[in-house]
């Protein structure tokens, strides 16, 4: 009989855990933080944690083993917090919690995925606005505020474009009779990478 973790037991709870797992070490770090802020201001986990005696054998144990940094991710103090915070609340707030961290999760993912069509690289500053605007304000104002980037984005997109359409392309002598082999859209591409290279999207306060 395999070993089922106690994250595991319920495939929403599976899903955030497994979901947070899979970013890379700095995104990973930004989305725990934001699922601490979660458990502790929806579900009191920083004040259930300090309650040993109500906790049970079985989680203090896991406790002990996680401050001996037994597990693989207790090397990073949020997640090793974040996780610690799940495990010690009942299964219904863990199913709450998934919920929202699973919220919080797909908002990122939609900025990494605008990041990947516009070729810009992933700003963590913006990860960690967008997790906080979450865990203040909610989905629907997190929401708002990446259809904000997502309009900066465009806007740079539009620039460039334009500068594509009117900038002369230099014949190429490799192609007869100075032909230029690069299409409209080849040119479009180019324009958007010289414009938008290390570009640094500002979100007002």
């Amino acid at each position: 009989m395999s070993y089922v973790r106690f994250y595991e037991k319920n495939p929403t709870v599976k899903e955030a855990v497994t979901s947070l797992f899979g970013f890379s070490g700095d995104i990973r770090s930004i989305l725990a933080k934001g699922m601490c802020s979660i458990a502790e201001s929806d579900f009191n986990a920083h004040i259930r944690i300090n309650d040993l005696k109500s906790l049970g054998k079985e989680k203090v144990l896991a406790l002990y083993k996680s401050q001996s940094k037994r597990r693989e991710y207790d090397l990073d103090p949020y997640l090793s917090k974040a996780m610690n915070y799940l495990m010690i609340l009942e299964p219904s707030d863990q199913f709450f919690l998934a919920v929202k961290v699973n919220d919080m999760i797909r908002v990122v993912r939609e900025f990494m995925d605008l990041c990947q069509v516009y070729s810009q690289k992933i700003q963590l500053a913006i990860v960690e606005r967008l997790t906080g605007t979450y865990v203040q304000g909610g989905l629907h104002e997190a929401q708002d505020l990446l259809s904000v980037i997502h309009g900066k984005f465009q806007k740079y997109f539009s620039r460039a474009t334009e500068a594509a359409d009117t900038t002369p392309q230099p014949s190429s002598p490799a192609q007869p009779g100075g032909f230029n082999a690069k299409t409209p859209k080849e040119r479009v591409a180019e324009a958007i990478t010289d414009q938008t290279s290390g570009m640094r999207i500002r979100l007002e306060n």
